[in-house]
């Protein structure tokens, strides 16, 4: 029977108005029918394709008031979308004697139904009560064939022990008789064995008497012929003999190698021929050396003559092969002679360095020339320029002897080369100046600078610079540098936050408060003090010195949502980063807001208001045509991977989208509307996902993640759906959906429309095929579980319910813990099955094994709840798939010490776990994390605010 729907009606309070929205499902672009509530105000009626005032507003709607019924509303609403909402506002319901009608008629429905099913009940029962009679008769038939077989059974183990106990018998018979046998066996070997020894004996005396007989006819022998053997060579005279013969011959032994020739034959007769082994050599001594005359056929190769190497020779050859070499530079290789050789080792010998070298560095060609002419002109002692005595003249030059003269000169200011021919005042005077700048250089503890030095010092010139505030810069002093240091971090002026403290005796306690704030210059009632805001996308909040509510205005190019002039309010909702605007549309109504938070620094997207007569005729964007009432669809074919099947998808999961956040600290939300094929039908379930997570509110923190997920159409129950964060770094936050398919799905999941705020980056992933494992890389942070069930084994579960009773459900219905959810099926008996009762399932239990012809499975997962049990008794595991009626364990558990003594603490460590590990009673704000307070003792001087209690005139700058 189908439920029936009934909407809670909203009571009628004075001055209570309620905000109502219902979502729709519109049927071929069409929707009509009554609102949930009446008596709604029609100006706030409106329709969105998201929730909760979001999405797309729609104006192809219209609203009919029946003539009966003035307090109820009709809609009618034309739009492509599946889903949309309706907002409105009532002051509550009326309620008629329709309603009641209709719950009365719905309770005679209820009633009906019920008397129904208890006669269907009382049926099924009688029915139930002839099959137990039926099969009690088959139990007791049974019973009374397995006695027969009984009965049997122990006479035919009679007889088989009988039979055991005559063959025992045989068998102890049979043994005695082999004994006897074996023993006269035993005696007839030792009268044949004592026989043997004899004939042995026998045999050996024999064989010694000819042994002794042959050892004398031996000694006869020896003493007749020892004569003869006598007169004979004896061993060591036979080695003399070769001996000598062996010296007198030219060619000698063979020796192993050629050193062996020196020790086997030191003092060797001039034509001795020794061959040597290894390199199968011939030599000859020639008087004073061993001369290779023979390589045994090949004679040894000369400079003269071709033939074999030596050993010796073959090593030199290859080593000789394995250094060569080309030179690319033997060119200049070629030109490299002994005397240039020893030139350069000559020059490098006397390297060295000048440790006057910038005084060397100055001496140029035209100063070496000057001085060798200089040289050679003093060198000359015999009047190179032939002036004579009368030419000079006593008074034109001093009349004392020459190292007695004075000169008199000018120090040079720069330095400056000699130059020939100038006058030996302009000349001494240049040389002074080279002198005295030598010996300030030879005074100076640093004559030379390094190359690092030098770059150094470039580089602090290059970054000199003048500060325009220089005189400014001039009077900071190390206390002011001091008292910054010591003020914490976004310090505020120091003025009581909250506005309602009445803290008379604290020196930021705010005075001569007015009971009301009179607008600047001006009265609220006109907008001539009016912030002008030139554009709206542009503007922003935090440099406003605003308070709560403040009024704006702005032209008709200042990007609003309509093209005209606007004017409305600018609210701060929060002290610190969250503002709000408001507008009113000038001309044809209507109105907008929209919000900016400070952490995001942007305005979010205008949210618009406007006024709608509700002619049809108003409505823009209308469909041209609408389909006829009665007409079909083509289903579209579902895109399929060539390697998906229907056996290979289940419990895989399968890439559905990443999702990329840009900012380091910001928020983000999406909605995605998807298709997932179903298995073997032409129907698709329609999915809506939203997902919203916040990055990290502090770098190196797991993100924030929420996914939560709606149907559409029909409800899904065998997916599971997973967000995994795969980066996160200082620049972005980086998350990937997943989808895990528990059944048989043939395609993964297609997107049809997705939202992405700007300078985020979303990629789809359609039908990218499925992977066993999520990946290991990533942070599993979010998941929601579709299956509507728990992945536990049986032998988890240490509550299982023993009855249906116990189930907090209606009485006579099946809960999931019932189902087997491994064979993943649905009853198209469902009805039926919602009937059955307890008091059937005991009597079923009761039935026995084949009755009615019905095999049931006792394999593990199909087994029945065991008979038995008392009050108290819990059913605990038993083998694979059964349990047993046992007692619930005693033991009970003890929660283990965290180490924290018992005890108040003003400040506690809690792990992961939620357990407190350690606590403390902080005295200091340090104690409690608090950094930015301001210091116990503190001055406040003129420049940041006076001493003392402040006026409303202090603070209006008076």
């Amino acid at each position: 029977m189908q439920v029936s729907t009934f909407y809670e009606k909203l009571n009628k309070v004075d001055g209570n108005i309620y905000v109502v929205e219902e979502e729709i499902h519109l049927t071929n672009g069409v929707y009509e029918a009554e609102l949930q509530h009446d008596n709604i105000n029609e100006a706030t009626f409106a329709v969105f394709t998201g929730p909760k005032l979001t999405g797309t507003r729609l104006e192809t709607y219209t609203l009919s008031t029946p003539s009966l019924a003035p307090w109820k509303r009709i809609v009618r609403v034309y739009a492509d979308v599946p889903v949309a909402y309706i907002s409105y506002e009532t002051d509550g319901d009326t309620v008629e004697g329709d309603d009641i009608n209709r719950v009365q008629a719905t309770v005679v429905e209820t009633q009906k139904a019920l008397n129904t099913e208890e006669a269907r009940a009382l049926s099924a029962e009688m029915e139930l009560n002839g099959r137990i009679d039926t099969e009690v008769k088959r139990a007791e038939d049974a019973e009374l064939t397995l006695r027969n077989d009984l009965t049997a059974e122990v006479t035919r183990a009679k007889a088989a022990e009988k039979t055991n106990a005559d063959n025992l018998v045989t068998e102890s018979t049979r043994a005695k008789a082999a004994e006897k046998t074996l023993t006269n066996n035993l005696a007839s070997e030792i009268t044949r064995a004592k026989a043997a020894e004899k004939s042995i004996g026998d045999a050996v005396n024999t064989e010694k008497t000819r042994a002794t007989a042959a050892e004398e006819a031996i000694r006869n022998t020896i003493g007749i012929n020892k004569p003869n053997w006598d007169d004979k060579y004896t061993r060591n005279e036979v080695d003399n003999k070769l001996s000598a013969l062996e010296t007198a011959i030219d060619w000698k032994e063979a020796v192993s190698t050629y050193a062996d020739l020196a020790t086997t034959y030191p003092h060797p007769d001039d034509g001795w021929t020794v061959n040597v082994k290894d390199t199968n050599y011939t030599y000859r001594w020639s008087g004073t050396a061993w001369i290779a005359i023979s390589a045994n056929a090949i004679p040894k190769a000369t400079q003269s003559v071709d033939g074999l190497l030596s050993k010796e020779d073959k090593t030199h050859y290859d080593d000789a092969y394995n250094k060569r070499h080309t030179h690319t530079n033997k060119s200049t290789l070629d030109k490299l002679t002994e005397t240039l050789l020893s030139n350069w080792t000559d020059a490098y010998n006397k390297r060295h360095e000048h440790g006057n070298k910038t005084v060397l560095d100055k001496i140029t060609q035209t100063l070496l020339d000057n001085w060798n002419a200089a040289y050679t002109h003093i060198s000359n002692k015999s009047n190179p320029h032939g002036v004579t005595k009368s030419q000079v003249g006593l008074g034109s030059v001093p009349n004392v002897a020459t190292n007695d003269q004075v000169p008199t000169f000018t120090q040079a200011t720069t330095l400056t080369n000699l130059t020939s021919g100038e006058k030996l005042t302009v000349m001494l005077g240049k040389i002074a100046k080279a002198i005295e700048d030598f010996i300030t250089h030879k005074a100076d503890a640093v004559q030379h600078i390094t190359a690092t030095e030098r770059t150094n010092w470039n580089d602090a010139n290059n970054k000199k610079h003048s500060h325009s505030n220089k005189s400014i810069l001039d009077t900071v002093t190390q206390a002011m540098l001091d008292k910054l240091d010591d003020i914490a971090s976004g310090a505020e002026v120091n003025v009581q936050s909250d506005w309602s403290v009445t803290d008379t005796g604290s020196d930021a306690y705010i005075k001569n408060k007015p009971a009301s704030m009179p607008a600047n210059g001006g009265t609220a009632s006109k907008l001539s003090n009016a912030i002008q805001i030139s554009d709206y996308d542009t503007f922003d909040p935090p440099k406003v010195a605003a308070g709560a509510i403040t009024p704006i205005m702005a032209g008709s190019s200042a990007n609003s949502p309509w093209p005209n002039t606007t004017a409305g309010l600018l609210i701060q909702s929060n002290p610190q980063d969250s503002w709000h605007i408001l507008i009113f549309r000038s001309a044809q109504g209507g109105w907008a807001y929209r919000s900016y938070y400070e952490e995001s620094g942007k305005w979010s997207e205008w949210k618009i208001w406007s006024t709608f007569d509700g002619a049809y005729s108003s409505l823009t964007g209308k469909p041209s045509s609408f389909p006829p009432s009665s007409h079909t669809h083509t289903e579209l074919a579902p895109t399929v991977t060539s390697s998906d099947t229907l056996s290979s998808n289940a419990g895989k999961f399968c890439k559905l989208a990443t999702l990329k956040i840009s900012r380091q600290y910001g928020y983000a939300s999406r909605t995605y509307e998807c298709i997932l094929g179903s298995h073997g039908s032409s129907d698709s379930d329609f999915l809506r996902l939203n997902l919203w997570f916040k990055q990290q509110n502090e770098f190196g923190k797991e993100p924030y993640v929420f996914l939560s997920v709606t149907a559409n159409d029909n409800t899904i129950e065998q997916v599971k759906f997973y967000t995994v964060v795969d980066e996160l770094n200082a620049a972005y936050t980086q998350i990937s959906l997943w989808v895990k398919i528990m059944t048989d799905y043939t395609t993964c999941m297609l997107f049809t429309t997705a939202k992405a705020d700007a300078g985020d980056s979303v990629t789809y992933h359609n039908n990218s095929g499925f992977v066993a494992t999520l990946p290991t890389t990533g942070t599993i942070t979010g998941q929601v579980d579709c299956s509507g069930r728990h992945e536990h084994t049986k032998s988890q579960i240490t509550d299982m319910p023993t009855k249906l009773s116990q189930f907090t459900n209606d009485s006579g219905y099946l809960t999931e813990a019932d189902v087997d959810t491994s064979q993943n099926h649905t009853h198209a008996n469902k009805t039926v099955l919602d009937k059955i009762t307890q008091t059937m399932l005991d009597k079923l239990a009761g039935i026995a094994e084949g009755a009615n012809k019905y095999v049931h499975p006792t394999t593990s997962g199909n087994k029945h709840i065991p008979s038995g049990g008392t009050s108290g008794q819990i059913l605990r595991w038993s083998a694979d798939g059964t349990a047993a009626w046992a007692a619930p364990p005693s033991a009970s558990y003890t929660h283990p010490s965290s180490g924290v003594s018992a005890g108040t603490y003003r400040s506690v460590t809690v792990n992961a776990q939620g357990h407190v590990t350690a606590g403390t009673n902080p005295t200091t704000l340090a104690g409690y994390g608090i950094t930015d307070a301001a210091a116990k003792s503190h001055n406040h001087d003129s420049v940041y605010l006076k001493k003392g209690a402040l006026t409303w005139n202090d603070l209006k700058g008076v």
